[in-house]
C-alpha cells in the first residue's frame, strides 16, 4: 500500500527503487565481503563528483563545523572520504547476513566492554548512545551477536517496501526496531523491563520535538526525548562508537556512562543533558571527521 497521496508515479519509483536493492543484495551477498565494501567505497566516491546536492550540503556542514580550522581542499577531501566510508558501510550492510556470533570478532575489536557489562549488571535497563558516524548499522548488529540485541530508535524510510526489508537486516542478530513517533512511551516500558534501547542523536530535528543546543559552536536543533527518557527512566545511559580502522575492519569503544544532571527544572534538565550527549558525538567527529555523515542537512532548522 502506497502513502496517502502518492501518485501512480512515486509509487513506480518506490517500487523499482526496492527491486534494484533486492538485486544489490542477492547479487553483491555472493561476492566476498572485501569486494562488496570496495564497491560501495567506489560508488560513494562516484556520488561525490555527480550528486551535486548531497555534495554541497557536505561542503556546507564542514564549513560550518570546520571550516576556520581547516582549507577547502581538506574539507573536499572529507566529503569525498565520508561519502565513501557511507558507500562501504552500505556495501557491508548487504552483506550482514556474513557476520555470526561465530566470526564477529573477526571483524571487530572491542574496548570498555566492561563498562557496559558493568551497567548492565545493575538490573536495570540500559540506554546506548551513538550517531551516524562509522558503520552504524553494523554496531547494532555486533552489539546483538555479542549476546545483547536491543531496541533501536529509528525513523521510518520513506519507502515502505524498503524500510520493511532493511529492518529485517537489523534484526538478525535480534534487534528490534521502535519508530521514532513511539519512542517516548516504548523505550520507558522496555527500559522498565530491564531491557536495552539505543539512540542516534546527531541529527536534525523540528523546534517542537528538540531543543536547541551547541554543535561545532553553531545552535543546532537536537531531539529532547534521550535526555528526556534518561530523566524519567534513572537508567545508565552508556556511549557507544564504531570506528572504521581497515577495508572491513572496526573498532568499538563502550565508554563510562553518562553523569545526568538534575536542578529540579526538567526544561533545563532536558537541554543540559541533551547537551552533553551532543558533546560526546562531537569529541568522535573531531577525531574522525571523515567517518561522519556530512552529506545530512544538520542545521536544517534554526533559532
Amino acid at each position: 500500500m502506497g502513502k496517502k497521496g502518492e501518485s501512480t508515479l512515486d509509487r513506480l519509483y518506490r517500487s523499482i527503487e526496492y527491486y534494484i536493492f533486492i538485486l544489490s543484495l542477492k547479487a553483491l551477498s555472493l561476492l566476498p565481503l572485501r569486494f562488496t565494501a570496495k564497491a560501495g567505497e567506489v560508488i560513494g566516491g562516484l556520488l561525490y563528483v555527480i550528486d551535486r546536492r548531497h555534495r554541497a550540503i557536505a561542503l556546507k556542514n564542514l564549513n560550518m563545523a570546520l571550516g576556520g580550522e581547516l582549507d577547502l581542499d581538506r574539507l573536499k577531501q572529507i566529503a569525498r572520504r565520508s561519502l565513501e566510508n557511507l558507500g562501504r558501510s552500505a556495501g557491508e550492510f548487504i552483506s550482514i547476513r556474513r557476520y555470526t556470533k561465530e566470526n564477529i570478532r573477526e571483524f571487530i575489536t572491542i574496548e570498555g566492554l566492561e563498562n557496559f557489562e558493568s551497567a548492565h549488571k545493575e538490573g536495570r535497563g540500559v540506554i546506548l548512545l551513538t550517531g551516524h558516524f562509522g558503520n552504524w548499522e553494523l554496531l547494532g548488529i555486533a552489539i546483538s551477536l555479542l549476546g545483547y540485541p536491543f531496541h533501536v530508535v529509528v525513523r521510518p524510510l520513506d519507502n515502505r517496501l524498503l524500510d520493511k526489508r532493511v529492518n529485517e537486516l537489523r534484526s538478525i542478530g535480534g534487534n528490534k526496531v521502535i519508530y521514532k513517533k513511539n519512542a517516548l512511551s516504548e523505550s520507558l516500558r522496555l527500559l522498565r523491563k530491564r531491557e536495552l534501547v539505543g539512540f542516534l542523536i546527531d541529527q536534525n530535528t523540528s523546534r517542537e520535538e528538540g531543543v536547541f543546543v551547541d554543535f561545532f559552536g553553531k545552535r543546532a536543533a537536537t531531539n529532547r526525548g534521550l535526555a528526556l527518557i534518561a530523566l524519567k527512566s534513572g537508567v545508565p545511559v552508556i556511549p557507544v562508537f564504531i570506528i572504521r580502522e581497515g577495508p572491513v575492519y572496526h573498532r568499538v569503544i563502550f565508554e563510562k556512562g553518562v553523569e545526568i544532571t538534575r536542578s529540579g527544572d526538567i526544561s533545563e534538565d532536558i537541554t543540559n543533558n541533551t547537551q552533553r550527549f551532543t558533546k560526546i558525538v562531537e569529541s568522535y567527529i573531531i577525531k574522525h571527521p571523515d567517518q561522519w555523515l556530512w552529506v545530512h542537512d544538520r542545521w536544517k532548522t534554526r533559532p
